[in-house]
């Protein structure tokens, strides 16, 4: 990294560093929410459009560099406006929630049970364009599947319109589950089943299934070994697993921490209103409502290859990115800036038993 960059980047940590802080002293409550979530939805924007939609020889760090720069301004004006005048306070924060599981369990059966029949069945679509486009679809044909962290329920309807004979849902979420039922009975589906049950105890025998699929699940879990090593014992001899979870480093999971820094202990009912008054498509509502309050653990490729490998798994390949916002390998690599701003970027993949 030359000079230049190495500057242009120690000023764009600086600036989310200091961002952070300030959103995340504002009130809860009145204009203090409004401008968190208002900032907050700004910034991201802004590095989406650096990130995926602009010339590619843009160099990130400079672009959001004077972002931040009116952020910083802007909060800090704000915060001392309502410290000083002591404006715009009140109570209605959540108690926060700090064991993973619980947290999680609580966020996503209320969060993803909102999507329209519409958004559900473009969810649907975009997974089985991921299977066809990594020549994954022929291998679901008449195969036991499950999907661990099901949510909603959506991959489970994707595979069973792949062919799939029978097709199992875990969730700890038992509002999720009453949420993949109902839709199941609303698209016509009879090979599909739903359990509530997490992922460190499957209630199933040994050597069970042909495909196993967790899609954005185990990097929330607090032990990502001991659910990856029950997904092994499951899986049958021969067996494969689809496995996406995020990989670390980068400026987008820097950024998206420092979101979270300032979201914390907010309503999530009313900064779910104050999203949707904003306009946002309703993917871009609920991505972004993961994003707030979701904790990612972050695993660097050759870590979870080699925890792979230790558990058993082998024939360990990564899957490329079919849409623009995919940050996969193949995304990465074609984008000269592609590692700083994704490091790792996220890590989709098949390994086999």
């Amino acid at each position: 990294m030359n000079n230049n960059i190495q500057s242009q980047k120690d000023t764009f940590y600086r600036l989310l560093k200091e961002w952070g802080a300030l959103g995340h002293r504002l009130p809860n409550t009145g204009i203090g929410l409004y401008n968190r979530v208002f900032s907050t939805l700004l910034v991201f924007l802004k590095f989406e459009e650096v990130a995926f939609f602009s010339a590619q020889d843009e160099e990130p760090y400079g672009y959001m560099i004077p972002v931040l720069t009116n952020q910083v301004e802007t909060l800090r004006n704000l915060s001392f406006f309502v410290e000083e005048k002591d404006l715009f306070s009140g109570s209605g924060n959540d108690e926060y929630i700090y064991e993973m599981e619980l947290r999680h369990q609580d966020l996503f059966q209320n969060l993803f049970n909102k999507y329209s029949e519409d958004g559900y069945e473009a969810l649907i679509a975009s997974m089985n364009k991921r299977f066809e486009y990594n020549n994954l679809s022929a291998l679901v044909v008449g195969k036991k599947c499950l999907e661990i962290g099901c949510g909603g329920g959506r991959q489970c309807v994707s595979l069973s319109r792949l062919g799939a004979a029978s097709v199992i849902g875990v969730d700890f979420g038992e509002g999720s589950i009453h949420f993949a039922t109902r839709m199941k009975h609303k698209v016509g589906l009879t090979n599909i089943e739903y359990y509530v049950a997490n992922a460190y105890h499957l209630p199933f025998g040994s050597n069970n299934f042909d495909i196993i699929v967790s899609n954005g699940v185990f990097h929330i879990l607090e032990s990502m070994d001991k659910a990856l090593q029950e997904a092994f014992r499951v899986l049958k001899p021969g067996g494969w697993m689809w496995l996406y979870v995020n990989g670390a480093g980068g400026m987008f999971n820097d950024l998206m921490d420092t979101i979270k820094i300032i979201m914390q202990g907010t309503d999530r009912n009313r900064v779910f209103d104050l999203l949707r008054n904003m306009g946002l498509n309703e993917h871009k509502l609920l991505h972004l409502m993961d994003g707030y309050y979701a904790t990612y653990i972050y695993t660097p490729w050759p870590e979870l290859v080699s925890l792979l490998e230790q558990i058993g798994f082998k024939n360990i390949k990564r899957m490329a990115g079919i849409t623009p916002t995919d940050f996969n390998l193949n995304k990465i690599q074609a984008d000269p800036y592609g590692e700083e701003k994704f490091g790792d970027g996220e890590l989709r993949l098949i390994a086999y038993k």
